[in-house]
């Protein structure tokens, strides 16, 4: 096959020109070490070795970390000191994970739920997803987190079930390998689950969904599908399920979320408690300010208040007590906490800096803010005026959104911050760089004279948006005030 033909070029050179993108920028991000929860990751892969140096998988005990990460990294660490005895470095393994997720997975997923790429129009719209990954998200892949290894599992599980979902075959006819591929699905949403246990939603969504699919279609197979499925979900948990049993002695496959080893408390019920007083939450590198950046959210705290509990950002084991307790308040403060998690919602899609450990600005981020800003505007107006709506509610679409926006969900509650809703910016770059009407260029708009209203709803928004953004900034603590930040006062990270 010709290096020019129409499979190589999307399949193999886009990841690598991504691969090479990112090993490129990498070193150059300024960033010296693994920070918080980075460096937590990144300590993980001692947990698999016993006093003697051995490795030992089940030796792994951790009650807030799943095990699947920290043995990737185990791997990789191994791996790099193989090739690079004196390297200790992340950025090769970043690199790879953004070529899979923006030269790989993404524009299979589109491919998966029925949206077309026209060979005449691949490179550019290729640049305009790899383009906004990199103008947003640049810095995430200089870390250990779990963020984006966890969605990208979860990714590549969703595409490997769309496309045996696909009009290509009738369901009982399907080919063997459809077989392989559903027990491939299940691993990879068990590990999805394992590394972000908030994707455990997501996991049985999707199942369910390709389930009703597949009862639909009238194929004898639903069984088989279930069962390959599960197997796989099994053979990836059973590690964590025999160690939790071993060393916490609890009989659940899935991670204990706990905060503190051997209490009860949970890291999501301590969200939603933090997720009350704080209505936005940044992790900084400033001296002097240890604990990030926590924006304060004066309502919530007054319902904390109310009802008698204590809770901070980063402080463990306190706020709500059980999941009853939660349910109880806020059904309770249902009204209220209404306009609250839309300010969280907000939050979550305001990105300010292409990186989780925010520094000092080094440059004015408001052209970043409005282009990010720009991005949902577009977004609405392809739903709007676009064919997009229509794609949306194709069944495979609508699997793909529930599937993706559950873990979004389920995260608007807590001390947001934006890279827990990872999946719906994805989506929304997908979206625009692939489903953008291909003759909606500014020549387009030159010769209809009409668009004014269009330009002046997108004025407003830019100005609501910044306005928000702005009183949002108005209850920042634990960081220097706005206008030092914007001249870029502060001690650099």
């Amino acid at each position: 096959m010709s290096i020019s033909s129409g499979w190589f070029a999307p399949r193999l050179l886009l990841p690598l020109a991504v691969f090479v993108l990112y090993a490129l920028y990498l070193p150059f991000t300024g960033y010296t070490d693994q920070y918080f929860d980075a460096a937590d990751y990144w300590k993980l892969p001692r947990r698999f070795y016993d006093g003697d140096g051995h490795f030992q998988l089940l030796h792994h005990a951790h009650s807030l970390r799943g095990y699947v990460w920290p043995l990737m990294l185990a791997a990789y660490q191994t791996a790099l000191r193989w090739v690079w005895p004196a390297a200790s470095t992340f950025r090769p393994l970043g690199a790879l994970l953004a070529a899979a997720l923006w030269g790989g997975v993404l524009p299979a997923l589109w491919r998966a739920v029925g949206g077309k790429i026209a060979p005449a129009e691949a490179a550019a719209r290729h640049a305009v997803l790899v383009g906004l990954g990199f103008l947003f998200w640049r810095d995430y892949f200089d870390f250990a987190l779990a963020d984006v290894p966890g969605l990208l599992a979860l990714l590549t599980a969703l595409t490997l079930v769309l496309r045996t979902e696909a009009p290509h075959h009738h369901p009982s006819t399907s080919p063997p390998h459809h077989f392989t591929t559903w027990l491939l699905a299940g691993a990879l949403a068990g590990a999805a689950l394992n590394i972000r246990p908030v994707f455990a939603l997501s996991a049985g969504l999707l199942l369910l969904g390709t389930v009703w699919e597949g009862a639909r279609s009238g194929g004898g197979r639903v069984a088989a599908r279930v069962l390959l499925f599960g197997l796989g979900v099994g053979l990836v948990l059973a590690p964590q399920f025999i160690s939790n049993l071993r060393h916490f002695q609890r009989a659940t496959p899935l991670v204990l979320g706990q905060v503190v080893a051997g209490r009860s408390c949970s890291l999501y019920l301590d969200q939603l408690g933090w997720g009350l007083g704080t209505q936005r939450y940044e992790t900084g590198l400033v001296p002097g300010h240890p604990y990030g950046l926590a924006y304060a959210d004066p309502v919530g705290q007054a319902i904390l208040d109310q009802e008698g509990i204590r809770s901070r950002v980063g402080g463990t084991c306190e706020g709500f007590a059980s999941a009853e307790q939660a349910l109880t308040v806020l059904a309770r403060h249902a009204p209220a906490l209404v306009p609250l998690y839309a300010r969280h919602l907000f939050n979550g899609l305001d990105l300010r800096q292409p990186t989780p450990f925010l520094r000092p600005f080094r440059w004015p981020t408001f052209p970043l803010m409005a282009l990010n800003y720009t991005v949902w505007f577009a977004l609405g107006l392809l739903l709007w005026r676009g064919r997009l709506g229509q794609r949306l509610a194709r069944r495979r679409a609508g699997l793909a959104l529930v599937v993706l926006l559950a873990p979004c969900l389920l995260a608007v509650p807590t001390a947001i911050e934006p890279r827990f809703l990872l999946p719906l910016h994805l989506l929304a770059y997908t979206a625009l760089a692939y489903g953008w009407p291909a003759h909606w260029t500014l020549r387009y708009a030159a010769a209809h004279p009409r668009q004014w209203p269009l330009l002046l709803a997108y004025s407003l928004f830019l100005m609501g948006c910044f306005a928000l953004a702005a009183h949002i900034y108005g209850h920042l603590t634990g960081w220097p005030p706005l206008g030092e930040l914007l001249r870029g006062g502060g001690t650099k990270g």
